[in-house]
């Protein structure tokens, strides 16, 4: 049976709004960072990553981000790369170290180039499984880094482009290239020269999935509260967040942008019980970041939310409001959310919270919590324990049971 242009235009807009309203089922990651090669299974709405450290917790949330990124090379440059050292780099090896970081060096496994790292998802009620490949030919300036490259000098053209030009004194800079860097996604592939210093990041693609990555300092950056304060507005939703951050923070009662006097912009700010207005700047780390996490699920709607160290900054009493608006959140506005903590104190609120005798999901029938224990045994080999949040209150209450390696 053939079908007509509108027909496919039609099967394909059908295709993408099935992507864009389902979330994550399971996700296999090879030869990414610290995963040899994992598969993470039964992810739900909201997934809860426990372990010490350097044992996987930050690589699964990358590794989500960069899937959802698809052919969108940006946020994988800017978030997976680059922001680690917040864009600070020593010189083209630095730069092109964080590159080569990006793979899993396995002691038993052959040096194969270009470097390659998978991705396979799986998401709900969505027949296809979605692969990801991400591949980093390193150029011969980068054969210093590791003994395997020495030999391999004719990998990727080690291009260098001389800008000649009088801007602030600068004169002949060198733009090193570092390697070609590519990501495929169901055979579809885009792929770009990677230079040093860094030139800015181009859209190659739409992303596969809208995806959001926060880290523990994203809540500094003021425009992302301006930004926060738009949509609230915007949704008529200044009231209801009003009441939710004060349930957190009993001395905040409003919200508001103040412009400057001279007409300029200003940044948001908070109404205090004692008739303050004050910018949310000057106020703690763990409201700051309330404001922040919480706004954001606003933004960004169905939205993969990847959440770095959800607990650092906050004071256990603010936990639980916190992850109940995050739920809240996660259903009204279709997001799903991946988050991280090493803190079995945070795990034991969140599962009182939800779960507990006055829990916001003790009487839910669809389980939207899962949670998961990562544990390194050697380079190459990581375990998982993964049970529902449910499952979770029940035998941390009945056994104990230690969920944080």
């Amino acid at each position: 049976m053939a079908y007509s242009k509108k027909q496919k235009a039609r099967s394909k807009k059908n295709f993408e709004n099935n992507i864009k309203s389902s979330y994550y089922e399971s996700l296999i990651i090879e030869d990414f960072k610290v995963f040899k090669k994992i598969k993470f299974e039964n992810f739900k709405k909201i997934n809860i990553f426990l372990g010490a450290n350097n044992s996987g917790k930050t690589s699964l949330l990358e590794a989500v981000f960069a899937h959802a990124s698809g052919l969108n090379l940006l946020p994988i440059e800017s978030r997976v790369i680059e922001n680690r050292n917040q864009g600070q780099f020593n010189g083209a090896q630095h730069y092109g170290d964080t590159y080569l970081n990006l793979f899993h060096d396995s002691k038993d496994k052959k040096f194969i180039l270009p470097l390659k790292a998978k991705f396979e998802a799986k998401l709900k009620d969505v027949p296809t499984a979605f692969k990801m490949e991400l591949s980093f030919l390193p150029s011969a300036i980068l054969s210093g880094l590791k003994p395997e490259l020495i030999k391999n000098f004719n990998l990727a053209t080690n291009a260098v482009k001389k800008l000649d030009y009088n801007l602030q004194g600068f004169k002949n800079i060198n733009i090193e290239k570092i390697g070609e860097l590519s990501v495929t996604l169901n055979a579809k592939k885009v792929s770009k020269d990677i230079f040093f210093p860094p030139e800015t990041p181009t859209i190659q693609e739409a992303p596969f999935k809208s995806a959001y990555f926060a880290d523990m300092i994203n809540y500094i950056k003021t425009p992302k509260d301006v930004q926060i304060y738009s949509a609230l507005k915007r949704l008529d939703l200044i009231s209801d967040f009003v009441a939710e951050i004060n349930s957190a923070f009993p001395e905040i009662i409003g919200i508001d942008l103040i412009p400057y006097p001279d007409g300029s912009q200003g940044g948001v700010s908070l109404k205090t019980k004692d008739g303050n207005i004050l910018p949310l700047q000057t106020f703690g780390d763990g409201l700051r970041r309330f404001f922040s996490l919480t706004g954001e699920m606003i933004v960004h709607r169905d939205s993969v939310h990847c959440i770095e160290e959800i607990d650092a900054t906050f004071h256990p009493k603010a936990h639980q409001e916190l992850i109940r608006l995050l739920v809240k959140y996660s259903q009204t506005f279709n997001n799903q959310i991946f988050i991280t903590s090493h803190s079995i104190e945070f795990a034991d609120n969140i599962l009182a919270s939800l779960y507990g005798p006055q829990g916001y999901l003790k009487d839910n029938s669809e389980e939207l919590l899962q949670v998961y224990t990562l544990r390194k045994i050697d380079n190459d080999i990581i375990q998982i324990m993964s049970m529902t949040g449910a499952e979770a209150y029940k035998n941390r209450e009945k056994f104990q049971i230690e969920l944080r390696e």
